[in-house]
């Protein structure tokens, strides 16, 4: 009788140093996609923020990939045998949301890539670039903003954004003169004025 419930308490001790483990697996896996998309948002060298949009994505989808999966076995193994009365949910398996809820949080809060906080360093280019004869720049990184190419046509200064996903290019035109060139326009989908000489721009690539 005795042996019996030895093994009966041996395999729970076993079964609950498992689900420690895999909750800790679940804690340490989100603890480090969370960092390194963290890193590539605001531009951290250490995890690959400072490399070109293209060569970025070969690193954020491993680390999108590795936080779904936690958020999947977070899922399955916490939430839903708490639903069904199967498991008590141990204070620790909190810890895996918190930290997904906390990067979610800094993002919003504090935004990284504002055309509005680079604008003073775009200016200082942009007059750099007209005062060149062949005034061309390209991977441009300023405040988070990824520039591909800079380049001027018909006394303005076109700023074009690396990110060009969803056959959609973006950019920004620095033009003193007042409206860009209206024949450049209709390569454009579209052209907002965004005060002073800043005009924002969008076409299909």
């Amino acid at each position: 009788m005795k042996n019996a419930e030895g093994r009966t308490s041996s395999r729970l001790q076993n079964g609950r140093r498992r689900k420690v483990v895999i909750d800790l697996c679940v804690l340490v896996a989100t603890l480090l996609s969370v960092a390194v998309l963290l890193g590539l948002y605001y531009g951290w060298p250490m995890v690959g923020g400072d490399l070109q949009y293209d060569r970025q994505i070969f690193i954020a989808m491993p680390a999108f990939l590795v936080l779904v999966v936690a958020g999947l076995l977070w899922v399955l193994h916490c939430l839903w045998p708490s639903i069904l009365g199967r498991r008590t949910w141990p204070w620790w398996s909190a810890a895996t949301p918190a930290v997904a809820l906390s990067a979610f949080l800094v993002v919003v809060l504090f935004p990284w890539g504002r055309f509005d906080e680079a604008r003073p360093q775009l200016e200082t280019i942009a007059h750099e670039v007209l005062a060149e004869p062949e005034g061309v720049r390209s991977g441009v990184k300023i405040r988070g903003l990824d520039i591909s190419r800079v380049a001027h046509h018909g006394g303005a200064v076109y700023f074009i954004e690396a990110d060009n996903s969803f056959g959609t290019t973006r950019g920004w035109i620095y033009s003193p003169d007042g409206s860009p060139d209206p024949e450049g326009q209709r390569y454009f989908g579209s052209i907002e004025h965004l005060g002073g000489p800043w005009y924002e721009f969008e076409r299909s690539s």
